[in-house]
């Protein structure tokens, strides 16, 4: 029984040799990527080669479509649902793009709807996870009230919300600034 006891002792001390400390940022970041989603309805005879090519001005591919499957308003309808990034730079022309596409399969009784929102693409948030880890650790490490060495560390940021700060309107979306909050949870061993 002894023998036993013995390793959960040396594993609670183990644990009891560990301090966590946690940090938060919340940062403002410029969008610069468009992500459209769309949905395409067809005949249920239609193939995904037919239906990728309905959307030929946008330069989809069949890589873009995300789920294919009846409608529920006509089931003797399939509604192809496809998604793709765009450079922020490329908004104006995307919509454009999007609109001149609507209006053309309207013509040919495939209706097409769309929505698009913005965000920042992974490069950048990678950068500003680079560039606000070192200020996280510290504060972690100040939190947890420990000078040891860092054993693991966690950072996410949160998904984005349009901060409130900028509220400007493009195209009916809403267009400023970007908030994420970047979080850290870091373990340090006590020595």
């Amino acid at each position: 029984m002894i023998l036993r006891v013995v390793p959960l002792i040396m594993a609670a001390s183990a644990l009891t040799a560990q301090t966590v400390g946690t940090a938060f940022r919340t940062v403002s970041l410029t969008p610069d990527e468009i992500v459209v989603e769309m949905l395409v309805a067809t005949p249920t005879d239609t193939m995904v080669e037919q239906a990728t090519a309905l959307l030929s001005p946008l330069r989809i591919t069949p890589q873009d479509l995300k789920s294919v499957g009846t409608l529920r308003d006509s089931p003797d309808r399939l509604g192809w649902q496809y998604s793709f990034v765009r450079p922020y730079s490329a908004l104006y022309d995307v919509v454009k793009q999007l609109e001149q596409t609507r209006r053309q399969l309207r013509d040919k009784e495939h209706p097409l709807s769309y929505q698009f929102f913005f965000r920042a693409s992974p490069r950048t948030l990678d950068a500003t996870k680079r560039r606000v880890l070192a200020e996280l650790l510290a504060e972690a490490r100040k939190n947890a009230g420990s000078g040891s060495k860092l054993r693991s560390v966690t950072i996410e940021p949160t998904p984005e919300t349009i901060d409130a700060g900028r509220p400007a309107l493009l195209f009916g979306q809403p267009s400023g600034a970007l908030q994420y909050t970047f979080s850290v949870i870091a373990v340090f061993e006590n020595e």
